[in-house]
């Protein structure tokens, strides 16, 4: 029987095609990491695995901030 409809899956930015989890979810297990808690515990409290959690953030460039200058330098540190 042929018939004239076609499957279609629906991509929206939130869920990218073959995602597996929303950014939502992505940016709040980020900015758990980035309050000081470990990877570790963010990954289990969101049932997802060590490496999602890490990566994003790993990669999210708001959560990163430039150390303060060091007051003395000694042997590791560098103008």
């Amino acid at each position: 029987m042929l018939c004239a409809h076609k499957a279609f899956t629906e991509s929206i930015a939130e869920i990218p095609p073959r995602a597996r989890v929303t950014g939502r979810l992505c940016r709040a297990a980020a900015r758990q990491v980035a309050s000081g808690r470990s990877v570790a515990a963010v990954s289990r409290e969101y049932k997802v695995g060590w490496p999602l959690v890490h990566r994003h953030f790993a990669c999210a460039d708001a959560l990163l901030i430039e150390p303060e200058a060091p007051r003395l330098l000694g042997i590791d540190e560098t103008r």
